[in-house]
């Protein structure tokens, strides 16, 4: 489905919010690297992203320490992250149903560790995720896990 289709009110309303935005394959912005670069520092993680989802792909804005830039939705643990409006954190995802079967995990960047927060619009509705990760199961504490929701 195209960007256009999606306008035309051919999808769900938080991927027309999503459009309306126009973060989707635009050129890295300073601010949305700052935020990445923070979050990683601040968890103590080498991987940090900010990606939001529209129907079929997570489009990766800003990164540490990861290359992709696009992926589908299915592969993306961010796909869960979006369902909630809490930080979801996962401590080791070979051992969690719902991503140990994920190419990010067991192809690709091999991620084990993975805490994110949704991205969510004045509306309400859940555009994407700032995430961190890393190859080693870990975990967050009280204090990371307040500045990750607060960035």
């Amino acid at each position: 489905m195209s960007g256009s289709d999606v306008l035309n009110g051919n999808e769900d309303p938080r991927v027309n919010a999503l459009f309306e935005y126009q973060v989707l394959g635009t050129l890295p912005e300073n601010e949305f690297d700052s935020i990445t670069h923070l979050a990683s520092y601040l968890s103590n993680k080498p991987i940090s992203t900010i990606s939001f989802l529209d129907g079929a792909y997570q489009f990766i804005k800003a990164y540490v320490g990861f290359s992709e830039e696009k992926s589908p939705v299915t592969d993306s643990i961010c796909q869960l992250t979006i369902q909630g409006t809490e930080i979801l954190e996962i401590n080791d995802t070979l051992n969690d149903s719902r991503t140990s079967n994920l190419v990010c995990v067991v192809g690709g960047p091999k991620i084990r560790f993975y805490a994110g927060v949704p991205i969510i619009s004045p509306e309400g509705y859940t555009l994407g995720s700032l995430c961190v990760m890393d190859v080693v199961p870990g975990e967050l504490d009280e204090r990371q896990r307040d500045s990750l929701q607060v960035l």
